[in-house]
């Protein structure tokens, strides 16, 4: 992977996490193959993420299709991920590299068969 394909992979997946609602690890082959370590690439789509999610939610405002009701999930949903980040940065500093590696294909692996078997 080179780094001048980055910016059109990242409005590609960003388009499709507007029209999808979300893509999840779609990123993590790509930077994982350019090199990022384990910290930056959780730090790298906690941000990216971040951003993508705030674009969202304000486009879903503006245009009146966010309810109260899931708003309030989106809070619950996001403090409960908070959370989850600080109980796994430990885990994260003490684990190897390659078992982070292979802790992100697998996940990868495991969440495209969901969502096949949900698409059908």
């Amino acid at each position: 992977m080179q780094r001048r394909w980055f910016f059109p992979l990242g409005i590609t997946v960003s388009c499709l996490s507007g029209l999808v609602g979300a893509t999840g690890p779609v990123l993590n082959p790509f930077m994982l193959s350019y090199g990022v370590g384990k910290e930056q690439l959780v730090a790298t789509k906690s941000l990216n993420s971040l951003l993508m999610q705030l674009t969202k939610l304000t486009t879903y405002t503006v245009f009146g299709a966010l309810s109260w009701q899931a708003g309030i999930y989106g809070i619950l949903l996001g403090s409960g991920a908070v959370v989850g980040v600080y109980i796994a940065r430990e885990h994260l500093l003490n684990i190897h590299l390659e078992r982070f590696r292979n802790y992100t294909l697998a996940i990868m692996a495991i969440s495209g068969v969901l969502i096949l078997v949900k698409a059908f």
